[in-house]
């Protein structure tokens, strides 16, 4: 229980604290649509934004609470070597339809020539 929700937390800073590691490289500018450089940049705010306008009747209303503290969770700095390894893994969506969480799987990352692979193994 413990890896999942970790690395729910990694993955989702990893996605947020990517913008800084992207943003050294000035060639992906010319390749990204302007409509879409906010959810490159802060990603964190932007989905903060979102569960700012998800209303009682939207679907997965009730899990508001949960997706503002894995994202209000403190950072912290870890090899990203830390990262190969078997977990499990749970996908949380949200978007101004709602909140929409699918059940746990298993999953593995790991380095494939050199490139980050990850890899979906049940569900």
């Amino acid at each position: 229980m413990r890896q999942t929700y970790w690395l729910a937390v990694v993955l989702g800073l990893a996605l947020c604290s990517g913008s800084a590691a992207i943003a050294a490289d000035s060639g992906w500018r010319a390749l990204i649509h302007p409509e879409h450089l906010s959810r490159v940049e802060d990603p964190r705010a932007r989905a903060l934004a979102v569960l700012d306008h998800i209303g009682a009747q939207e679907y997965g209303y009730d899990e508001v609470k949960m997706v503002r503290e894995l994202l209000a969770a403190e950072t912290m700095v870890r090899p990203a070597e830390r990262l190969l390894a078997d977990w499990r893994c749970r996908s949380i969506q949200v978007n101004r339809l709602g909140i929409f969480s699918y059940p746990n799987f298993r999953c593995r990352i790991k380095r494939v020539e050199g490139e980050w692979d990850f890899r979906k193994l049940s569900g």
